[in-house]
């Protein structure tokens, strides 16, 4: 770390990459379709947006300029963080197709929010029909997504919902978490038990109303 000046108040932090050999597959991680990609999977609901610079060569110039691009690369639309009053049935229904590519509608949608101790807010999803790999869950994927702080973690969280409920979709974004959590720590976790008790509750009430 060294001190520098800057125009204005903030950090810059400069990643280099190990290597700049294609056959290292380093490299990938300096094109824009990879850093794309990996905005959208970790960091699509982050609130902050999230800019890319590539530098970029004109017909006309002898040198790369660098060139923003206009628009975020993460949409920062964590609609699990607004109050349901403020969410309409459409939004529900893109977010559902979004997290899941299913473009039925949901049989019902539950948000729900875990407060005290420890803070978490979740949506979850139950779908129109069975999904096609319910008995076969070696194959299952998108499932429960946990986030950290609207950052993603994974796709498929089953300690947070029992296997006989492993049709449930959504996501469930825990504040109090730490970002590197492995799947060994997650069982042990007192939170996760927690929030799966929670969940569970709330699940069942909803479909027996």
């Amino acid at each position: 770390l060294e001190e520098k000046e800057r125009e204005s108040a903030g950090t810059t932090i400069t990643l280099h990459l190990k290597s700049a050999d294609p056959e290292d597959g380093i490299a990938d991680y300096a094109d824009e379709w990879k850093l794309r990609e990996i905005v959208t999977r970790y960091s699509d609901f982050v609130s902050y947006p999230i800019q890319l610079t590539m530098m970029k060569k004109e017909e006309e110039d002898d040198f790369a300029k660098p060139v923003v691009s206009e628009e975020p690369l993460n949409s920062m639309k964590a609609i699990w963080t607004r109050p349901v009053s403020e969410v309409t049935e459409q939004e529900y229904q893109e977010f559902y197709s979004h997290i899941t590519h299913d473009h039925r509608s949901p049989l019902l949608h539950l948000a729900t929010a875990l407060e005290g101790t420890f803070e978490a807010r979740a949506l979850l999803y139950v779908p129109e029909l069975a999904p096609m790999d319910l008995y076969h869950r070696e194959m299952a994927h998108r499932g429960i997504q946990l986030y950290v702080r609207r950052v993603f973690i994974m796709d498929e969280c089953r300690d947070l919902m029992p296997e006989y409920l492993r049709f449930v979709k959504g996501v469930v974004d825990a504040e109090d978490l730490s970002l590197n959590v492995s799947r060994e720590m997650l069982q042990q976790d007192r939170q996760i038990r927690a929030i799966r008790k929670h969940l569970v509750k709330k699940v069942l009430e909803s479909l027996k109303s």
